[in-house]
């Protein structure tokens, strides 16, 4: 019984975890809103308050790619820091603007301001950022070393940094800065303190944007390790899971996914000649994003049904049993390339029979896919 209650203590602590974590991202990133009680009566009825924006990268001239994409990065961090700023990730105005027929360079006052219309964003960035070499002489010293001249060489970037109003065809906001190479970090902080004062909480809305659903799929191979009673029968069992779920479906990053798993082996326990268990479950949960949904953590729970097919040591006969089940699982995903994310899970259930009360243990890793 130790190893059960730690088992589920561990599951219960991660789901609080996994929810703090969210839910300090969303304060503190995406959305970019300060909350305010009086204003608004509920936490996702404030994310209407604040500005969809997206960033262009800026207009690389004459500048090392380095630089170029250290500062668009920095940038990119920093933005959704700003009050009433919710930053559109990449990857989202990418499919967006492609429906559109439209691309995410732009550089212009109309290419911002169409594309950003076409996508339904508030306010858009664009800019440039560029490099400028100056060469010159200096004296060695005074005296005879005064005709002696050294070749010295001064690095200055400039940003111009432009914010249109989507929504009424304006430029907002020039922002400019010269600083020498050394003074980058500072001006970023500079543009990005300055770009505050343009961004106040919207008219409250109590419609929620919602994103579009987004289906997935998942193949994991999959251990199941035995508890209580079941541990009289194997000790662990092997096979796969497979899972088709929607994103988005209630409200945003809501998930509602079925789970099928498959045996492949068993390690019994001498009183059994073969053991397979057939879990079928359909689980509610929460996809929360972070780092831009590169990564991404999900709690789920729901319940199902399961088939149990034993076959008895020394008689030969099969037993086969189909019990309801209870199933609690928290996925960990990190994206490995476009869509694509390496899964992790480990999750607890519990099933019922007449009598009695099985459980057991899941751990698995695999691919999922976001067919967004």
């Amino acid at each position: 019984m130790k190893r059960l209650y730690a088992i589920i203590a561990g599951i219960l602590v991660s789901s609080i975890g996994a929810f703090a974590a969210g839910q300090t991202a969303a304060s503190a990133g995406g959305a970019g809103a300060v909350r305010n009680d009086k204003e608004a009566d509920a936490g996702q009825i404030e994310l209407d308050r604040s500005h969809k924006t997206f960033y262009f990268y800026l207009r690389k001239i004459n500048c090392p790619h380095s630089v170029y994409q250290g500062v668009n990065g920095r940038f990119r961090n920093e933005l959704p820091r700003i009050p009433y700023l919710r930053l559109t990730p990449y990857r989202d105005m990418t499919v967006l603007l492609k429906k559109q027929g439209l691309g995410t360079e732009c550089y212009e006052q109309d290419c911002a301001l169409k594309s950003g219309s076409a996508a339904g964003m508030h306010r858009v960035i664009t800019g440039s950022i560029e490099q400028e070499v100056i060469n010159y002489l200096e004296p060695l010293g005074t005296g005879k070393l005064e005709y002696i001249l050294k070749k010295k060489q001064t690095i200055n970037y400039m940003i111009h940094m432009y914010l249109y109003n989507v929504e009424n065809n304006n430029e907002m906001a020039h922002i400019y800065r010269k600083v020498s190479d050394n003074e980058l970090d500072k001006a970023i902080s500079e543009i990005i303190d300055e770009l505050k004062k343009y961004f106040k909480p919207r008219p409250l809305v109590r419609k929620i944007a919602r994103d579009p659903i987004v289906p997935t799929l998942s193949w994991s191979p999959t251990a199941i390790i035995a508890n209580g009673k079941m541990e009289k029968i194997i000790s662990t069992s092997f096979g796969f899971t497979i899972d088709a779920g929607l994103r988005n479906v209630a409200f945003n990053n809501s998930l509602i996914m079925i789970s099928a798993g498959l045996p492949a082996a068993s390690l019994r326990r001498e009183r059994v000649d073969a053991f397979y268990t057939f879990p079928f479950s359909i689980m509610v949960g929460y996809h929360f994003p972070i780092l831009n949904d590169r990564l991404y953590i999900a709690p789920l729970a729901g319940g199902g049904y399961q088939v149990h097919v034993i076959k008895d040591a020394g008689i030969g006969s099969k037993r086969t049993y189909c019990d309801p089940l209870a199933v609690f699982r928290l996925e960990l995903g990190v994206e490995c390339y476009k869509n694509l994310y390496v899964l992790l899970h480990g999750g607890y259930t519990l099933f019922f029979e007449k009598t009695v009360q099985g459980h057991y243990a899941t751990v698995g890793a695999g691919l999922k896919y976001f067919f967004r």
